[in-house]
């Protein structure tokens, strides 16, 4: 940033005041809120097993309520039409909203978590886990000492 006579600014202060400033930060943050929460989607989405796809494909981002939906017709075994619904979905995004991913066929909890005869396959937890490792390490190259 160069404050000179031709910028509109007279100082730093000033421009992180200027409600420009204060909106290209909260795009930026919209942003990349956004692009976290698709890539937790496809995380969550390529880790959830797909015998017929349907699992897989009733996986659904809303705004700020979770979705009570469950839809035993539809099947997405490559999950790539899930994604791109999410994206979508996404896109309306603003930052006082808050995004649900959720999955509501009744025996999402059971592959998630398992059984007394069948092992979880823990596909939400992976995807949290590795997630809040990125943001761990992140944090560590940004953080202020």
């Amino acid at each position: 940033l160069t404050l000179n006579s031709n910028s509109p600014f007279s100082s730093l202060k000033e421009v992180i005041c200027s409600n420009k400033a204060q909106n290209m930060v909260g795009v930026a943050l919209e942003k990349t809120i956004r692009a976290t929460a698709l890539a937790l989607l496809g995380a969550i989405v390529i880790d959830t097993p797909a015998q017929t796809g349907r699992l897989r494909g009733n996986w659904d981002v809303t705004l700020d309520k979770a979705s009570s939906q469950e839809n035993y017709k539809l099947y997405d075994l490559a999950g790539s039409s899930t994604v791109s619904k999410g994206n979508s979905r996404l896109a309306g995004y603003k930052i006082a909203n808050t995004i649900y991913i959720t999955n509501n066929i009744n025996y999402a909890t059971y592959v998630e978590d398992g059984t007394a005869n069948t092992s979880g396959r823990h596909m939400v937890a992976n995807a949290k886990t590795r997630f809040n490792a990125e943001l761990e390490k992140a944090n560590a190259k940004f953080r202020i000492k």
